[in-house]
């Protein structure tokens, strides 16, 4: 008799362990579904808004052109960076470019810049004569962010308004 309530219990903790590391699997799974849809859709929202910036530089080409505000930004906690100095993302080419992507929190351990997070979940556009300026952080909707983009001289400029 003792033999094979021994043989259970062995039998159940086994059924046991296998059962946690499925669970564990099927969470790992659903995060990294839902987490690789909400990137996908805010991806789209900055291309949207890049689409948008692309118009008003392309309209700063023309003489006349001073200023224009572009309001209610997205994706909400995302960032709009400059790239002028030395690194830069790969899609910009040595180029000045502007770029809407995730801010990384910069931890020794992880080997992750801004620029490579820009080049691969984000979107930038080329902008041969643009003014450096502070990261702008994309707010959420009950906190909208508006940016102005204007010309001074021969150079483009983008503040936070």
């Amino acid at each position: 008799m003792r033999g094979r309530k021994g043989m259970l219990l062995a039998s159940e903790t086994l059924k046991m362990i296998v059962a946690v590391i499925c669970l564990g699997f099927l969470i790992y799974l659903l995060v990294s579904i839902y987490f690789s849809n909400i990137t996908e859709k805010n991806l789209v929202e900055a291309n949207a808004v890049m689409s948008r910036i692309s118009n008003i530089i392309n309209k700063a080409l023309s003489p006349d052109f001073s200023t224009e505000k572009l309001t209610e930004l997205t994706p909400a906690g995302w960032s709009i960076f400059s790239f002028i100095g030395q690194e830069k993302p790969n899609s910009c080419a040595d180029l000045n470019c502007l770029c809407i992507c995730d801010s990384i929190i910069e931890i020794g351990l992880i080997d992750r810049t801004q620029q490579k997070e820009c080049d691969s979940d984000g979107t930038c556009l080329i902008i041969q004569n643009l003014k450096e300026f502070e990261e702008i952080k994309i707010g959420e909707a009950d906190d909208p962010t508006s940016i102005e983009i204007f010309k001074s001289g021969s150079w483009i400029g983008v503040r936070k308004i």
